[in-house]
Order: C-alpha cells, then sequence, then structure tokens
C-alpha cells in the first residue's frame, strides 16, 4: 500500500488527491483547450446561423471614437433605429465627459485637482 505524500506545509495532513494528480502538463494543457474553446465557440454558433439561412445583417451598428480621460474611447451601440443608437452614443459620451470634468487630475478645475490642492495646503 502506497502513501500519499505529505503535505509541506502541514506534514500531518497527506497531500489532496487534486493536487497528487494534477501537474504543470496538465494545467497547460487545460488552459490550451480551454483557449481553443472560447476561440471557436463563435465561429460555430456562426457557422450554425449561416447553415440555418438566418445569418441576417442584424440591427445597425454604429461605433464612435474619440479622445477621452487621457486615452481613446469607443462607443458601439446596436439598435433597430440607427437615430436611437446615435443618441445612446451621444449620451453616453456626455456622461463620460461628466465624470471627466470631475475627476480628472489634468484639469485644474476639476474636483479631484482641487481636493488634492486643498489637501496639499
Amino acid at each position: 500500500m502506497s502513501r500519499a505524500p505529505e503535505n509541506p506545509l502541514h506534514p500531518q495532513d497527506p497531500e489532496p488527491v487534486w493536487a497528487q494528480k494534477f501537474s504543470r502538463r496538465r494545467f497547460l494543457v487545460g488552459l490550451g483547450a480551454l483557449a481553443v474553446g472560447g476561440a471557436v465557440a463563435p465561429l460555430v454558433g456562426r457557422m450554425g446561423r449561416m447553415a440555418a439561412g438566418t445569418l441576417a445583417a442584424g440591427p445597425p451598428r454604429v461605433e464612435r471614437s474619440r479622445p477621452g480621460l487621457g486615452t481613446w474611447i469607443r462607443v458601439v451601440a446596436v439598435h433597430p433605429q440607427e437615430s436611437v443608437a446615435e443618441r445612446a452614443i451621444d449620451r453616453a459620451f456626455a456622461a463620460i465627459d461628466r465624470v471627466d470634468s470631475q475627476m480628472s487630475i489634468h484639469r485644474a478645475g476639476s474636483e479631484l485637482a482641487r481636493s488634492a490642492t486643498d489637501s496639499c495646503g
């Protein structure tokens, strides 16, 4: 009868079964299988819709990018009515502008910059 290897953290406790059978190689194989499954899943769904003949263009996709928050921001909206998607993007950028005006460390008038100046004396 073979004894289970001892747990190095608690020598009196045997190592759990999952730890005995788990190796670096098994971890990497599992990780690879997970990555392949994640990459292939959208293609399988698309191929199924193509075979069923239901691969339509779908609702219009409206996309806009602009600088903000110290980086480039891209907002994408999908809606059957393009005008509704455009308004949603306008509202999203307005909300981002409000956050930027309050929380920017690069704007002297922002609440964050003022509180930092006030705390420094």
